[in-house]
Order: structure tokens, then sequence, then C-alpha cells
């Protein structure tokens, strides 16, 4: 996790590797990608995850236009500060709460690949940026 990009180079990153940026659907896979995400005193990496409103202030979407049926904000957010927050992370505080942050920070990210016996692409395989 040691690759930091923009969130359009880390989805960009993402599909030139043959998957794309996390998407998270329920409180299990949070717990996995929060597991796979703590750095070595066990607080919650920042990183970037498939979610955006980049095309609709606030109308976020998955990079793989999956249904939001999950999400786990932080207090107060997303709040599109500053007018330039369309793209989602995990670890606001130290912890796996989301928050929204503009696109130009420099964040590692997760690539989660489609399941090689499935037809569609979930559950899908997570792999750390490199």
């Amino acid at each position: 996790m040691n690759d930091r990009k923009s969130w359009k180079e880390a989805k960009q990153h993402a599909r030139t590797k043959g998957g794309d940026l996390v998407v998270i659907e329920s409180a299990e896979e949070q717990a996995l990608v929060e597991s796979i995400t703590k750095n070595h005193e066990g607080k919650q990496m920042a990183i970037w995850i498939g979610l955006s409103d980049e095309d609709d202030e606030g109308q976020w979407e998955w990079v793989n236009g999956e249904d939001i049926s999950y999400t786990n904000w932080g207090p107060g957010n997303p709040d599109n500060g500053y007018d330039l927050q369309d793209y989602a992370w995990i670890g606001w505080y130290g912890v796996g709460r989301w928050d929204d942050l503009q696109g130009d920070a420099k964040l590692a990210f997760l690539i989660e690949y489609p399941s090689p016996n499935a037809k569609n692409t979930r559950p899908g395989f997570l792999k750390r940026s490199k």
C-alpha cells in the first residue's frame, strides 16, 4: 500500500490492471477492507474507495454502477467541503469511517478484481495497490 495516487489516477490504474477501485456493499465487506488496510499501529490507513459524486453533486455512485446499499460515513459527512470534495475515502480520524475529499489528494487504494468463477463481479478479490 505504498503507492499513492489521486482518485482518478487510482481508478485508471485499477482498470488497467483488470479491476476497479474497491466497492463496499455491506458491513462485512467494510470489515474486510478495514482488516486489510490497518497500519502497524492498528489504525486505519487513508485509502480511496470507488465512490464519487463527480457527475452530480450529492448523487453518490459506485464506479461499477452497483446500487448503494451500505454506507459508513463519518459524522457530518459527506460535506463537500469548499465545494471541492467529490471522492470517497476511508480513514477518517484513523478509523474506518468514510469522508469526502478533493480528488487530487494522493492516497493509497485497493483494487477489487472480478471473481473468475462468477457471471457478475461480486464477490471479488481485493489486492493492495502496487
